[in-house]
């Protein structure tokens, strides 16, 4: 005789307890994104962002088939740090619910937008179905050896970056961009244990801005993770002294190759960067956005 089995598709939000079955469904998952921060994917586990779909065989817990973890570091604004899904499965329906899910929490907590830079292989109709709008492309530039242009005088004093700086470089951050593109407190205290040179600026006696690299996938490249300038202090050639400084740690360090992200809109970044010798390459990543609706709306009330 045979004995019926029942499966069906739970979703919850994940917890520590998960994290092995969640590294199990990354080695042979079939979609895969993770961006590109300071932080693990463990990290993220217990954050209320983080749900996951599992498969229920016969009442017991089986594989976990999907996961997607979005976060706010710092709010208001979130972006999707992890998703995943198996590759029996068409992912489409589960991440559409697993986003749902997510949607309300953070309209409870008063988050109102979410990125996601999405691999070039998702399909934009999933991403547009589920409600993001594309919004702005990140654009790669490159450079080949460390020779600078002649930088004109600045005001600015450029000394290497301490953990006491932190708290100024977060109120920089939130003065000079928009919340999407804001690093946190947390986000830059890990940048500093990570980063391969971490430099501010200082104009009367204040810091106005800071730029910091991570070391790339080779030990003769690195990456220009951000340089950032307080709005008061643009145009004050703070962004060049940075930029040289960075150039300076470059040459010490052997490195050979640079690159740098950058919104595509973003022109005044681009003119810093071709000005020290940039160059755009064809890589471009799409940006995607959902308005994140007040929760009332999402729950049916209004």
């Amino acid at each position: 005789m045979e004995i019926a089995s029942s499966s069906k598709q739970v979703y919850r939000r994940a917890t520590r307890g998960d994290a092995g079955r969640i590294s199990a469904l990354f080695k042979k998952a079939g979609f895969e994104h993770r961006h590109a921060d300071w932080s693990y994917p463990s990290d993220w586990l217990g954050k209320p962002g983080f749900w996951i779909c599992e498969q229920i065989e016969d009442g017991s817990p089986g594989d976990i088939i999907a996961c997607l973890a979005a976060a706010a570091d710092p709010p208001p604004a979130a972006w999707v740090r992890l998703a995943a899904a198996s590759q029996e499965i068409k992912p489409d329906e589960i991440f559409a619910e697993m986003i749902r899910h997510v949607r309300v929490q953070m309209a409870a907590d008063g988050v109102t937008e979410l990125g996601w830079l999405p691999a070039d292989h998702w399909p934009s109709a999933w991403l547009t179905d589920m409600g993001f709008e594309r919004v702005n492309w990140i654009v790669t530039y490159v450079k080949f050896g460390m020779d600078k242009p002649a930088v004109g005088h600045s005001p600015a004093v450029i000394r290497r970056a301490t953990p006491d700086d932190l708290d100024e470089m977060a109120s920089i951050e939130e003065a000079a961009f928009e919340p999407l593109w804001r690093h946190s407190r947390e986000s830059l205290r890990l940048a500093f244990g990570q980063s391969i040179c971490f430099d501010v600026a200082y104009l009367d006696d204040r810091i106005v801005g800071f730029h910091y690299s991570a070391r790339g996938f080779e030990n003769d490249t690195a990456h220009l993770v951000r340089i950032t300038v307080h709005p008061k202090a643009q145009r004050r050639g703070v962004g060049s002294s940075l930029m040289a400084a960075a150039m300076e740690s470059y040459i010490r360090k052997d490195v050979s190759r640079v690159t740098l992200n950058t919104q595509l809109d973003n022109l005044a970044s681009h003119r810093l960067y071709e000005k020290f010798g940039f160059r755009r390459i064809g890589e471009r990543i799409p940006l995607w956005v959902m308005e994140i609706a007040d929760r009332r709306v999402l729950n049916g009330e209004t």
